[in-house]
């Protein structure tokens, strides 16, 4: 797996994580700061992309590592 693509398998997984984390405690949205907030409107915008990324990355044959 090149640079590029591993790129984008780290922001996918950032991202799929921090939906995750606000899905399963949304408790935790009322203490997020204005950056924290930021980055999850990011990530919900962003995730499709994401996701046709990280396709992208699986399809070449490459197994992303999201450990």
């Amino acid at each position: 797996m090149d640079h590029e693509q591993l790129r984008h398998c780290e922001v996918y997984a950032r991202r799929r994580q921090l939906i995750e984390d606000t899905i399963l405690y949304p408790e935790r949205t009322l203490f997020l700061t204005d950056e924290e907030s930021e980055e999850y409107s990011i990530a919900e915008r962003k995730m499709s992309e994401a996701i046709t990324e990280t396709f992208a990355c699986s399809a070449s044959g490459a197994r992303p590592s999201f450990a």
